[in-house]
């Protein structure tokens, strides 16, 4: 589908800074009750299709998708036409979903609608300059070219908003800003997640169960916080990642995943270097020689363990040392 196609019928509201387009799994449902789910999209990327209208078909959930022209965090003189134009399409106790610049709408916005749920995802309070620089400059050259409207920092407070950030990443203190002015908030920390934390957990496969919990029920934080916790403490990645976004804790990430993943080599890898920085080449060593015996092509993990052995005054594993011989084409 191409990017502006409407995926479930013509477009709800569109003019040059804003577009809602449905996706009507159920016709009569969507016809009698409205959508059960509204999304925002995040920063413009290359797109098939609106931000959750894939989502919305797979799980047969009726649904409208808010996409801005540009990426301008929503704020937009036609805003309030556009929510007041899919208002009456949107059912009670819908849920408004977004991530980063989306989860910011989310948050945001959510008021415009009947009693509703917010799931916003690793979100912005604002990213107005007076408002964030003295402790978040992401966003500054967006920012810079942004007419802010009044209601900029205008927190939900009549919706259930639902959080979902890393406690020790970037939009803690936007999370942290958010729930101090919100009604009813449900903070579900994932550790080590980073800004990315929709990346972090679709790629271990709960981003989408997470959604639907909401989407279905109203589940306690708690809740949601063992569900993300059971899935995630399953899956080499986080580990990786929260070795990636919690640099003080590095090393205690990664001895944690290659306990719990012995056999994974990006992690006993990672391991590996972080313990040849903080010069403990000794028990650095016995990493590299596991990760290189299995994937002895690594040019770059060869280098690194040579490095090593020079550094430490020691032989290398002869079967190590050399890079295997590539095997010539048979000529027939």
């Amino acid at each position: 589908m191409a990017e502006g196609d409407e995926p479930g019928g013509p477009a709800l509201y569109a003019s040059d800074t804003l577009r809602a387009v449905p996706t009507v799994s159920d016709a009569a449902r969507f016809a009698a009750q409205g959508a059960e789910l509204v999304t925002f999209r995040p920063i413009r990327q290359r797109e098939r299709e609106p931000f959750g209208a894939a989502f919305a078909r797979k799980y047969g959930l009726n649904a409208i998708h808010v996409s801005p022209a540009g990426n301008h965090w929503y704020q937009y003189p036609d805003l309030d036409a556009c929510l007041a134009a899919i208002r009456p399409r949107v059912a009670a106790g819908a849920t408004i979903y977004g991530a980063s610049m989306g989860g910011y709408a989310a948050a945001t916005y959510a008021d415009h609608f009947a009693p509703c749920k917010a799931l916003a995802i690793a979100p912005q309070f604002t990213i107005h300059p007076e408002v964030v620089e003295s402790f978040d400059r992401r966003w500054g050259r967006f920012a810079a070219h942004i007419d802010f409207r009044a209601d900029h920092a205008a927190v939900a407070r009549h919706a259930h908003l639902y959080l979902v950030y890393d406690p020790a990443g970037p939009d803690a203190p936007h999370a942290r800003m958010i729930a101090e002015r919100a009604a009813h908030v449900s903070r579900v920390e994932v550790p080590g997640g980073g800004h990315k934390v929709t990346q972090t957990l679709a790629e271990a496969g709960l981003l989408s169960q997470l959604v639907l919990k909401v989407v279905r029920g109203e589940p306690t934080a708690e809740e949601l916080s063992a569900f993300l916790r059971e899935g995630l403490g399953g899956n080499a990645l986080h580990h990786m990642m929260a070795a990636t976004e919690d640099a003080p804790r590095r090393e205690q990430h990664l001895r944690e995943g290659v306990a719990r993943f012995p056999d994974d080599l990006r992690l006993r890898y990672a391991l590996a270097t972080c313990l040849h920085t903080a010069g403990s080449r000794a028990e650095a060593r016995p990493h590299y020689e596991y990760v290189i015996r299995r994937e002895p092509q690594r040019a770059a993990w060869r280098k690194r363990y040579l490095q090593l052995c020079r550094q430490m005054g020691v032989a290398p594993d002869p079967a190590l040392a050399e890079a295997p011989a590539r095997r010539r084409p048979r000529v027939s």
